[in-house]
């Protein structure tokens, strides 16, 4: 889901993003491919949010299999070509800084 957001006061626009990404292995790189599109074809700050269902380190599983260096390697990926970062979420709440 897409949605323009404009600043009235600045006169400025951002795209933000909500995804859900899919769990399915077998789905993924059809995900990934189009986010790479999206991000080559917006020429406005983008904000994306939503599950990824991916994780950037393999610190952050708890329980079960084990993670993969190569099972966090998605994501990383994706923030490193398009020049972005994790905001930190806690609870409600998001620790990140200005998008």
């Amino acid at each position: 889901m897409h949605c323009l957001v404009h600043d009235k006061l600045n006169a400025e626009e951002c795209l933000l993003s909500a995804v859900y990404a899919p769990a399915r292995k077998n789905q993924k790189d059809a995900f990934w491919k189009h986010l790479y599109h999206l991000h080559n074809s917006i020429d406005k700050p983008w904000c994306i949010m939503g599950d990824f269902n991916e994780m950037l380190n393999v610190s952050e599983k708890i329980g079960g299999t084990p993670l993969t260096p190569s099972k966090v390697q998605r994501l990383n990926d994706f923030l490193h070509y398009s020049n972005s970062f994790d905001a930190t979420v806690q609870g409600r709440l998001l620790l990140g800084k200005n998008f």
